[in-house]
């Protein structure tokens, strides 16, 4: 938290004036006592074992280095638990997403996160890092890590092909809507069609409709399903995969 806004925070929550330098005075000594926090790291190497005692098959890796004074410190730290890599083999998405955010306190650094999508459309987590910043070297060592747990280091995998539950529900109640739609071919694979009062413009070409549900989710619309029917096509042949 910056000074400035400490020196705000007291005067309207506490009804007290302190000044700039107040403010300063006592955030050092806040994180003076904080101190304790940093030297928790010192038992990272115990909480590793606990975790993998308790995870066996997980892959908890600590990457350290040495001061001038050949004291260690911590440098990175990568977590990816047996069933989350298990979980994103056989049910999830042929795709991974990757981000960092920064992490706000005494230590700082910064937090690395690889995350999959699930048969039911939700963001599913794999692997976190821990790095004290974002730069080339930390994703690369991040990622090594992550790509030898999925055991896909060329990127080429077997998928589950099934649909699950949760899209096939969805799918069988955009097909009952389907009947409530009026269509009229305009050629070339593409459709006007019409649900209520909202006309819509599907291209099954393309694999999109105007409403975007069908790009957005991957399962057919009731306007692309309307489409389908019309052109003899089976709509469950059309959910992304």
């Amino acid at each position: 938290m910056k000074t400035a806004t400490l020196v705000t925070m007291v005067r309207h929550e506490l009804g007290v004036s302190a000044t700039y330098d107040m403010c300063q005075r006592g955030k050092k000594v806040v994180l003076k006592e904080s101190r304790g926090y940093v030297e928790e790291y010192g038992n990272l190497w115990g909480c590793v074992a606990e975790l993998m005692y308790n995870n066996p098959e997980s892959t908890i890796s600590i990457q350290v280095h040495r001061d001038n004074d050949n004291n260690v410190i911590f440098h990175m730290m990568y977590v990816c638990f047996d069933a989350l890599k298990k979980g994103w083999r056989e049910g999830c998405r042929p795709f991974i997403g990757v981000d960092g955010c920064f992490m706000k306190n005494i230590t700082q650094g910064e937090l690395l996160v690889s995350v999959g999508r699930n048969g039911n459309n939700q963001m599913f987590p794999i692997a976190w890092v821990v790095v004290e910043g974002e730069c080339k070297e930390s994703w690369k060592w991040s990622l090594t890590k992550l790509m030898d747990d999925l055991n896909h280091p060329e990127g080429d995998a077997n998928w589950p092909t099934e649909i699950s539950p949760v899209a096939k529900q969805k799918l069988e109640k955009n097909i009952d809507y389907s009947s409530q739609c009026r269509l009229v071919w305009n050629g070339h694979g593409g459709f006007e069609v019409t649900q209520g009062e909202d006309p819509h413009t599907v291209d099954l070409e393309r694999l999109t409709c105007t409403c975007k549900e069908w790009e957005i989710n991957g399962i057919p619309c009731c306007h692309s399903i309307c489409a389908m029917f019309y052109d003899s096509k089976d709509p469950h042949n059309y959910i992304a995969e």
